[in-house]
């Protein structure tokens, strides 16, 4: 009976010590080429700011429009100035004009009228299939 008390009494602390211990033997005993994938997804989780800023700019490379500009300017002037880390403002607003853009974009775009209207072509082309079926 002590024994089933003694388990369920330990504090908090306890048990994330044994959680940890746990953990950094099952991480010693995996192979080297699991490790060196879990390092590098790691290092790409802690410095993930840097994955952004890298395709922010690409993003500008690439399409080349006075919309991207917005990109390299909000990397440069403002994030990569921003110490440690830039605030919660920066990364809302980026986000924001991420969807802003790419809806303007979609929602604008004459290709993808086809989204919102059937364009006349396809509801021919369906209403001539549909009579020589019949």
């Amino acid at each position: 009976m002590a024994a089933d008390c003694w388990f369920y009494c330990r504090q908090p602390d306890e048990v994330d010590a044994d959680a940890d211990q746990q953990q950094a033997e099952f991480e010693r005993e995996m192979p080297l080429p699991l490790r060196v994938v879990k390092a590098t997804f790691d290092v790409l989780l802690s410095h993930s700011e840097l994955l952004c800023y890298f395709a922010m700019v690409l993003n500008a490379m690439v399409t080349g429009s006075l919309l991207s500009i917005v990109y390299p300017i909000l990397a440069f002037l403002w994030a990569m100035l921003s110490s440690p880390r830039p605030s919660k403002s920066f990364w809302v607003f980026a986000i924001t004009y991420t969807e802003v853009c790419d809806f303007l974009l979609k929602s604008l775009s004459p290709s993808s009228s086809s989204l919102f209207i059937m364009d006349e072509a396809a509801q021919i082309k369906h209403k001539s299939t549909r009579s020589t079926a019949l």
